[in-house]
């Protein structure tokens, strides 16, 4: 099985490997800054922190061809998705995020982030209508497709599906996951295919103890609230104190 980037210094190195370049790496940069800030706070249901599948997510797509757009909106692919999650905070998804995103990514980017939150996933009709029209698709729902595809693959990498109480892995891979892998093969990603087949079997073979399972039966939230964290009266002292100490160099430079 492939090993893909779990952290962005991972990601960069990949890149280099792929000889992808500097344009390239500073734009990779950009979008995990935004993406970093974007899901702050946020845990899958394995405890790991969210940005790594966000960045594991955009390796898959780097690795198996995707290119580099595909790839950036990989790691942004939920962001219009985060008031879904457990306890969260977040306010639902607004129009004018578009254009700020935009702003942030490129147009290009933006539009497969989008077409990501519209397009249909998660029910085996659904995955066979797009095995069927798929010559029919343009390259931002191919796009998608492919993400869709490295999310499903990033879900089941590392058992990461069985921290999820109640959720019918099995019964999903029965379901579509050989679709998943005829999408894979379909949209000329053999690679892809044959990571999701062993994914799916040793999802199926092994079995974690259930005494790593937690409550949470998705991606959840925790507060901003460390347990060594300064009250607000402590931070606005040390902000005094820091302006006071410059205001007294300044003065002594004078």
């Amino acid at each position: 099985m492939n090993v893909y980037a779990l952290t962005f210094p991972q990601l960069v190195r990949q890149a280099m490997e792929m000889q992808l370049g500097n344009d390239a790496i500073a734009r990779m940069r950009v979008t995990y800054d935004l993406a970093e800030h974007m899901a702050d706070g946020l845990y899958r249901s394995q405890g790991c922190p969210f940005i790594n599948h966000l960045v594991r997510t955009s390796s898959i797509v780097l690795a198996h061809g995707g290119g580099l757009q595909p790839s950036l909106a990989a790691m942004l692919h939920s962001a219009y998705m985060l008031d879904c999650f457990h306890n969260s905070r977040r306010r639902a998804f607004r129009p004018g995020d578009r254009a700020q995103l935009s702003a942030a990514v490129g147009i290009e980017v933006e539009e497969i982030v989008s077409e990501y939150h519209r397009l249909g996933w998660g029910k085996r009709e659904i995955i066979a209508t797009h095995l069927e029209q798929l010559p029919s698709y343009n390259p931002v729902v191919k796009s998608v497709l492919l993400i869709r595809l490295a999310n499903e693959l990033e879900d089941y990498l590392d058992l990461a599906v069985q921290y999820r109480p109640r959720y019918s892995y099995r019964n999903r891979i029965d379901a579509f996951g050989g679709l998943c892998i005829d999408l894979a093969e379909r949209l000329g990603m053999p690679g892809l295919g044959l990571a999701l087949r062993e994914a799916y079997d040793l999802t199926l073979m092994q079995r974690i103890p259930a005494v790593a399972v937690r409550e949470y039966i998705n991606a959840y939230e925790l507060p901003r609230w460390h347990f060594n964290e300064r009250n607000m009266l402590a931070f606005a002292i040390i902000k005094v104190r820091m302006f006071l100490r410059k205001l007294n160099r300044s003065g002594n430079r004078s």
